[in-house]
């Protein structure tokens, strides 16, 4: 499943589960049992790597990414672990293009359990789902 909007770039879904287009949105209802599991893959529209069958390899080259990233830190003080999770939490919300820390992780969801969601990242990009 493609999603195309104007100005930005198209992003791709594959998933090992039955996706459908919801107005904006990809939608997949499913039920798992024991042991069972469900694959979602999102990236950019051109990369073939954005399928289910590439999630082991996608797997093992982003932890690979991130370990080599973190083994550049050279804090070793009492709270590394901690320092260094801190570190990747704000890497994981830094603009490759800009450089700026995202202000807000949580963006779009609900302020509450269970409470409405707020403006969705679907809506504000208005992204059309192509099948």
């Amino acid at each position: 499943m493609t999603f195309v909007t104007d100005g930005q770039p198209s992003l791709r879904l594959a998933a090992s589960v039955a996706l459908k287009c919801d107005e904006h949105a990809a939608m997949a209802a499913f039920s798992l049992g024991p042991g069972e599991q469900a694959t979602f893959v999102f990236g950019g529209a051109d990369d073939d790597r954005v399928a289910v069958e590439n999630t082991d390899l996608l797997f093992a080259e982003t932890l690979h990414y991130w370990q080599l990233w973190s083994a550049r830190s050279n804090y070793r003080g009492r709270w590394r672990e901690m320092v260094n999770r801190s570190a990747l939490a704000l890497k994981l919300l830094t603009s490759a293009r800009h450089g700026s820390i995202a202000a807000a992780a949580t963006f779009g969801l609900p302020e509450t359990p269970g409470g409405g969601t707020q403006l969705g990242l679907s809506r504000l990009l208005a992204a059309r789902c192509l099948v």
